[in-house]
């Protein structure tokens, strides 16, 4: 169970971080140019807002603690495994991983069964998005395995 905020929170926390830090040098608390943890902690969280909306294609929300994917904020269902391997691959984009390398990852090492189980969960998960979007977030790279597209 995780701390989840939204980006207006985050804009909230940053703001409130901001209007802290100003009432503070206002009220002689602090002096201009000294350290103070609010600036910093707002400054960090404007950052991790921008990072977020970058990282995120757009259209799409994956919910890492709540193990969702969303389009325009409609929640496409995933089975664990398919939500296994969309995390995998969309938290390291444009990276290629072979079909065994995301079996081993997926079900473990010491897992009975083979790597063509993979290629039938993409195509699942695939079958899925596309319900939602045109846009392919798995590419497929002939002779050597799959990435999340960037």
């Amino acid at each position: 169970m995780g701390l989840r905020l939204s980006a207006a929170g985050i804009f909230l926390l940053g703001a409130a971080g901001l209007l802290l830090h100003s009432t503070l040098l206002e009220t002689g608390h602090i002096r201009p140019g000294m350290f103070c943890f609010y600036t910093n902690l707002s400054n960090l969280l404007v950052l991790v807002y921008e990072l977020a909306l970058a990282a995120a294609p757009e259209g799409v929300t994956i919910d890492y603690s709540e193990r969702c994917l969303f389009f325009n904020g409609k929640r496409v269902g995933l089975a664990k495994k398919e939500f296994d391997i969309v995390e995998l691959l969309s938290q390291n984009p444009g990276q290629v991983f072979d079909k065994e390398r995301i079996y081993e990852h997926i079900w473990g090492y010491d897992s009975e069964g083979d790597s063509s189980v993979v290629a039938e969960h993409i195509r699942r998960i695939r079958s899925k998005i596309a319900a939602y979007t045109d846009r392919m977030y798995i590419e497929t790279v002939w002779g050597c395995g799959y990435k999340w597209v960037k």
